[in-house]
């Protein structure tokens, strides 16, 4: 007490400093837990805004990163641009070796449903396990039954349409279909079920189909059976297929009758050759199936470019070709150009002088009405002597306008929608 007493002014002003502190603790105590509480509201909120745009928070500023973060009316807008893009993508595919399919699609659209609506129901129909037997001559009857059944579609209207269809295609193939129900396949191919048969019956087909492509006369210039036969499949000619050369024949039969056509059509004058080089190949996840041919052919340089224009242009019939290879040649040609090489090249060597009438006389005379005139008297006779010859102007060179075109393409199937067990 002595000390305050006697320091009193300083006593004073610790007292106040002392109070004055204790004040600042408290304010800052207090306000603290405000401010911290506004910092972390003030943090959620910057995050919160940086989502919504697209921005995540790292640990620091230089490990921030941008995420794409679509508002729900982008997400609405994304699903439906991934429906159509399904839709897109399934369109395209199915050009790949559906060569039934245009069919299908007006067999679809006169009965008022959809290719997809059919497709599903066979799917369906396939895929149950009620029914064992999964063949086309079971499945289509059930088929037509739903459509009467869920779709109102009367039997008698059903019937009439897939007349239409069957009638459709047979203008197409050289396949015959000597009943409704034969055709059953096709439609089922149409629809993705793999056609089946017994070995058999497939040589039966086979042997059946190289006689119709012969007798149509399909493959231009070729008029023996065994050629059409060395053309596809000749081992099977004495033998039954095993089952797996069953679906090998089946598959590619088509393309073989598909390629001829486009042969003849193309007015070649003769195939030399034809081959399908090595097994069928699978790609893209076992989604799509590749066939590669090798050919020959003879014709005019118009004929060779129809036949190669009606192969890339096949997409339009939902057949796909790609060429690999083209080698253009005309031996004909080379041997005239030969021909004239030598005449004149000899003749050149034994010129007759330029100042022996009688000799150059005699010789006109020995080789009048011959196109070696021209060259055996080339710089001495005047134009209009040349002109007065029988052959002046004849055609030396071209005079066959055939070329041979070797050619290598691929054919691409899409089998990603083919019904399997």
């Amino acid at each position: 007490m002595n000390f305050i007493k006697k320091n009193i002014i300083f006593s004073i002003v610790v007292a106040i400093t002392l109070l004055g502190s204790l004040f600042l603790i408290y304010m800052d105590w207090t306000l603290h837990e405000s401010i911290t509480e506004a910092n972390a509201t003030t943090t959620k909120n910057y995050d919160d805004f940086n989502k919504a745009f697209g921005w995540t928070r790292g640990r620091d500023k230089e490990r921030d990163k941008k995420i794409m973060l679509p508002v729900d009316s982008n997400i609405e807008m994304i699903k439906s641009d991934t429906e159509e893009l399904r839709k897109k993508t399934a369109q395209l595919q199915r050009i790949f070796g559906n060569p039934y399919r245009k069919n299908l699609l007006r067999f679809a659209a006169a009965l008022k449903v959809t290719e997809d609506d059919l497709l599903e129901r066979m799917k369906k129909l396939y895929n149950d396990d009620n029914e064992k037997n999964k063949s086309a001559e079971v499945l289509i009857p059930k088929l037509f039954a739903g459509l009467e059944k869920d779709k109102k579609i009367s039997a008698a209207d059903i019937k009439k349409e897939y007349e239409k269809f069957i009638s459709a295609v047979q203008m197409e193939t050289v396949e015959d279909f000597p009943s409704l129900s034969a055709g059953y396949d096709i439609l089922g191919e149409a629809l993705g079920l793999s056609r089946t048969m017994s070995s058999s019956i497939a040589h039966v087909y086979l042997r059946q189909m190289q006689r119709k492509i012969l007798s149509q006369r399909l493959i231009p210039g070729v008029k023996k059976l065994e050629v059409v036969e060395n053309f596809t499949f000749n081992q099977f000619v004495q033998t039954f297929p095993s089952p797996e050369n069953v679906v090998d024949i089946l598959n590619t039969m088509p393309i073989y009758e598909d390629i001829f056509r486009r042969m003849s059509a193309s007015r070649l004058e003769n195939v030399t050759a034809f081959s399908r080089l090595g097994q069928p190949v699978k790609f893209g996840g076992d989604k799509y199936m590749s066939y590669e041919f090798s050919t020959t052919v003879t014709g005019t340089i118009d004929s060779v470019r129809d036949f190669i224009n009606s192969l890339l242009d096949a997409y339009k019939e939902n057949r796909v070709y790609v060429i690999t290879w083209v080698s253009l040649s005309s031996p004909e040609s080379s041997a005239e150009v030969d021909a004239v090489k030598k005449i004149y090249e000899s003749n050149s060597s034994n010129s007759l002088a330029q100042n022996d009438p009688q000799q150059r006389g005699s010789s006109r005379a020995e080789n009048s009405g011959n196109q070696q005139v021209f060259f055996k008297h080339v710089g001495q006779i005047s134009e209009s002597e040349a002109e007065m010859q029988q052959d002046y102007g004849s055609v030396l060179i071209g005079k066959n306008r055939n070329i041979n075109a070797v050619l290598r393409f691929k054919y691409y199937r899409f089998i990603g929608e083919r019904l399997k067990k």
